[in-house]
């Protein structure tokens, strides 16, 4: 009883098989639509992710040869760890404020100072990683008279380097 390959072809084409499976068709175009728009508004909604994605670029462009790490970014956090080492805290936050702004600028952001960027565009944690820390280096500067205990220095410290760590720009 060999059928041949036309018989199945031509009934699963059918109007009465293609009748019979048309919902499910539909309702399973409409879940994988959705995934899809689910997926983009997530990417979209990820400043963090096309700002790195932007940053490696411009780096390969301008000079495809040096593409690592921006080095720039690596000799402030030596000076910062240094400044750390020292106990000089007053010139630590003054220094991790001014890479962080840089980094910002560097992500694409525009603006003069750290907190200013981060108000105007309502940076959250989700677009770029310890950003509380960010605001609170960028106050503590602001203010002028900087006076940290070691244990807040410290906290500051590892805030900053966990957030170099997240973004790419130190390695473990």
């Amino acid at each position: 009883m060999e059928k041949d390959i036309t018989y199945l072809t031509d009934l699963i084409l059918s109007n009465q098989v293609q009748s019979l499976i048309a919902p499910y068709r539909d309702i399973s175009i409409l879940i994988s639509i959705l995934f899809f728009v689910i997926g983009f508004v997530m990417l979209f909604q990820e400043r963090f992710f096309f700002a790195e994605i932007r940053r490696r670029i411009f780096d390969f462009c301008s000079d495809a040869k040096k593409f690592t790490k921006p080095k720039k970014f690596v000799r402030e956090w030596k000076k910062i760890e240094k400044l750390f080492q020292e106990e000089d805290y007053e010139n630590m936050v003054v220094l991790i404020d001014k890479l962080m702004l840089q980094i910002l600028i560097s992500f694409g952001y525009v603006g003069s100072d750290s907190c200013g960027i981060i108000a105007f565009n309502s940076i959250g944690d989700s677009s770029f990683p310890n950003v509380d820390n960010v605001k609170k280096v960028c106050e503590l500067r602001k203010a002028g008279n900087i006076s940290l205990k070691k244990e807040e220095a410290t906290q500051i410290f590892n805030l900053s380097k966990e957030t170099l760590l997240k973004i790419n720009i130190l390695e473990r």
